[in-house]
């Protein structure tokens, strides 16, 4: 079997358990508490998912780029192990300063008390899920994909499920918010161990790094770009759950949480086409090949889109009912989930423009696209939940996202002279 469809089986197969093993977690929250307590829950794990991607400082794709590139290389290995010292430090210091501010974020920004426990054990999650995930950058690169997924959220996922049921059906546990959460905490302990561990083991036999100068200035200016594209990513993706947490009730923030978690399920395929094609993209850039980079994009829109097509029908046709898995009182997020599943389906059909562009070097284009979609979700999702409650959110985030890969496709073209879904 060729290389590339052995590549392409393994994403697709650690994008699946991710996938399922993420809706699952979804499912036992929202089955497990009441849709106050799940909605607190699910706010705390968009606070943190946030906060972890700002405290790695925009050093992912860098890493990603260098190891793909030739791990062996001294300057590859210096920049890996500078990358995680800076990240190890920023989001410790980052995460002491949140937990002395806990009760403020919980009463003053969310303007909810009962969040404050919840919190607290969220936030001292954060260094081991920002460390994992830079760890997970390496795997990818050294196209381990299995360790890929298993560090950035696989693993998470399937430890907190066994350990959740376990207590649940074995142990006879009474589950609440607050156990669910140390459960949670836990889950990202393990599994920053267990890639401490493979980092340590990968990097013992490679080069010692003898004499490099490092240029940090460089590094530093293009993590800066990284780092304000990641933040505005992130804020074009979870800003409609934060600014719901701000000015809506807990079950309205579970409502949308659970909606957009089951909409993200549409971009798999993307997430498998760009888990193989990253490093692809960073090899044909270097060697100036912007032909195969042509024909490679083109072909991957093209099976995106006879995937993807028949499950948004399904859920534009069945959402109700899909919804209703999570309770019956989840029907209500219907229109939510249908709204955020074409945004994705669009997110989907441009390809991988935000990786093509970031492994060809154009961080500048990059930062300044995140930024317009970024300010462009958080701005409409603060003017549309005020006039249209949790619908609002929906409809900031689906136009946030539309916006931003619609942008993206002319940046392409601009840039690097081909439409992503052309050939």
């Amino acid at each position: 079997m060729p290389k590339i469809n052995k590549s392409f089986i393994i994403a697709a197969l650690v994008k699946l358990f991710s996938a399922t093993s993420g809706f699952f977690l979804t499912l036992l929250v929202t089955r497990f508490l009441s849709s106050d307590s799940a909605g607190a829950f699910l706010l705390c794990l968009a606070i943190v998912t946030v906060i972890s991607y700002m405290f790695r400082m925009g050093f992912d794709n860098i890493i990603l780029r260098v190891v793909s590139s030739d791990v062996r290389e001294i300057k590859s290995q210096v920049i890996v192990k500078y990358a995680l010292k800076k990240v190890i430090i920023f989001s410790v210091i980052g995460t002491i300063t949140l937990l002395i501010f806990k009760d403020f974020l919980a009463t003053t920004v969310f303007n909810k008390i009962e969040l404050s426990n919840v919190l607290l054990i969220f936030l001292i999650s954060i260094p081991f899920i920002s460390i994992s995930f830079l760890i997970s950058q390496i795997s990818q690169g050294l196209n381990k994909l299995f360790l890929t997924g298993f560090f950035q959220n696989l693993g998470i996922s399937v430890i907190f499920l066994l350990a959740s049921t376990s207590a649940y059906f074995v142990l006879e546990v009474e589950i609440d918010v607050n156990l669910l959460s140390i459960i949670y905490l836990s889950s990202a302990f393990l599994i920053y161990l267990f890639a401490t561990y493979f980092f340590y083991k990968s990097f013992r036999t490679l080069t010692i790094e003898k004499n490099y100068t490092l240029n940090k200035e460089e590094i530093s200016r293009d993590s800066t770009k990284l780092w304000i594209s990641s933040t505005m990513a992130l804020l074009m993706q979870w800003s409609g759950v934060l600014v719901s947490g701000i000015f809506l009730a807990s079950t309205q923030v579970a409502y949308f949480s659970t909606a957009q978690r089951l909409s993200m399920l549409i971009g798999f395929a993307l997430m498998v086409v760009n888990m193989v094609n990253a490093r692809r993209y960073s090899k044909l850039w270097n060697n100036k090949d912007i032909q195969s980079m042509r024909e490679l994009s083109f072909k991957s829109t093209i099976y995106l889109f006879l995937l993807v097509t028949p499950a948004i029908l399904i859920i534009c046709i069945y959402s109700d009912l899909i919804l209703q898995l999570f309770g019956p009182e989840y029907s209500e997020a219907s229109l939510l989930f249908v709204i955020m599943a074409i945004g994705q389906y669009i997110n989907v059909l441009t390809g991988s423009v935000g990786y093509i562009l970031n492994m060809s070097g154009h961080y500048k284009d990059f930062m300044k696209l995140y930024i317009f979609g970024g300010m462009c979700t958080v701005i409409l999702s603060l003017i549309l939940v005020n006039l249209f409650s949790v619908v609002g959110a929906a409809i900031a985030t689906s136009i946030g996202l539309i916006s931003f890969n619609l942008a993206a496709v002319y940046v392409v073209k601009r840039r690097l002279g081909f439409w992503t879904f052309l050939p």
